[in-house]
């Protein structure tokens, strides 16, 4: 946030000092070239791509801001989602995945618009991220090694992010000096702005701007040209009520602008996914529970357990409490474990036909459209591969959501 908050403060300060504005002119003039440059070629790019995406697989940039939205990782990679978006029909992809953004936003919107931010900047900022190393030590059965290369990130962050802090305390109160520092904090801001809102996010993306701030680091390392304690509370009492006054403004719009996402979400009507969080199944005829995948998507994925030793073929019947809307559902319907060996199939009604998905095609995520059973709910067959028909010989943990 100091960061983000010191273009504006440096900003006023150079119109309040008149001739210091000039030192703001070659950051302004390297952004608008900056923007002139990439504008087109995205555009371009994009066409580009478009024009070549034969089979449809993904939605690219939407797919990207999805994964990154998921909070039960915390904006990093989450494979179903991926899943979601390669099984979903080309003509409903960009449907689908603004579902996932509206739903995320209108049913969890303090741990999406507040909290997910937050997180993604906090692992875009570790700095000192070794995880290659990491991982290969602790693979390779050396711990020590593993536990020296997470000790050395543990105290190199701070330290250099520390670092980066002194530098813009000391910008504002050098017009020369902190007007160059204008250019690396927008370029920092520009990249940190493009992951955390529109990717997912790890401490690994963070490589593309680390260069710039260990030059905003370096620059930190001037404070030290002055050792006296005067002159360092000095520099602290010019600029930080100035900054703390920019990060405040910051964080208003932040809320202003969260609260405007999550009211329009709300009333996205049929943008939203269909509410599971209270649905009943039974298999059968026999109750079985049904139970969210996380607590944080509870709404909109479940699970449920089809037991050992249910005869084959079994209707699994999934009843809403305020009935299933006509004239059918459609949804996703997966397994995680591809191996999981029941020697079973699942019938997934899709495009006017009932397909026969085996475990391993169920793995993929693929939706169906099932009809309403009733006015209640809609039913979900289990077929046995084996003949004569068998019962199942180990549990089957059937997963379900993202349904209209």
């Amino acid at each position: 946030m100091l960061i983000a908050g010191y273009p504006i403060l440096i900003a006023l300060y150079a119109i309040a000092g008149g001739r210091r504005f000039r030192a703001l002119l070659p950051a302004a003039a390297m952004a608008a070239t900056a923007l002139l440059v990439w504008a087109p070629l995205s555009h371009l790019f994009d066409s580009w791509v478009r024009s070549h995406d034969v089979h449809h697989l993904r939605s690219h940039m939407l797919g990207f801001m999805v994964r990154g939205s998921n909070p039960v990782t915390l904006g990093e990679y989450l494979l179903r989602y991926e899943l979601l978006d390669e099984s979903s029909a080309p003509e409903e992809k960009e449907k689908v995945m603004l579902s996932v953004l509206a739903t995320e936003s209108a049913r969890q919107p303090l741990l999406t618009l507040g909290v997910l931010p937050v997180a993604k900047a906090a692992k875009l900022f570790s700095i000192g991220h070794a995880a290659a190393a990491l991982v290969s030590s602790q693979e390779a059965g050396y711990p020590y090694v593993a536990g020296v290369l997470r000790a050395a990130t543990d105290v190199y962050a701070p330290l250099f992010l520390f670092l980066c802090g002194l530098a813009i305390l000391y910008g504002p109160v050098y017009p020369r000096f902190g007007g160059r520092l204008v250019l690396l904090c927008w370029f920092i801001i520009s990249a940190a702005l493009a992951v955390v809102f529109a990717a997912e996010t790890s401490a690994v993306y963070s490589h593309g701007f680390q260069p710039v701030l260990t030059v905003l680091a370096a620059a930190g390392t001037a404070a030290f040209r002055h050792p006296r304690r005067r002159h360092f509370t000095g520099i602290l009492r010019a600029t930080a009520p100035g900054l703390a006054a920019a990060t405040a403004v910051l964080i208003i719009v932040w809320i202003a602008a969260a609260s405007g996402i999550s009211f329009f979400a709300r009333h996205a009507g049929k943008l939203l996914f269909r509410d599971m969080s209270g649905i009943e199944a039974n298999v059968n005829r026999s109750p079985v529970p049904a139970e969210p995948l996380n607590r944080w998507t509870k709404s909109w994925e479940q699970r449920i357990v089809v037991p050992a030793n249910t005869p084959l073929p079994a209707k699994l019947h999934l009843r809403w409490p305020g009935g299933a809307p006509a004239p059918s559902v459609r949804m996703s319907v997966w397994i995680e474990d591809a191996k999981v060996g029941c020697d079973c199939q699942v019938v997934v009604p899709n495009t006017g036909r009932a397909v026969r998905l085996s475990e391993s095609q169920l793995a993929r995520m693929p939706r169906g459209d099932w009809p309403s059973a009733g006015t209640d709910g809609v039913d979900i067959e289990i077929l046995s591969r084996a003949a004569p028909a068998a019962a199942l010989p180990k549990p089957l943990v059937l997963n379900f959501g993202y349904a209209y």
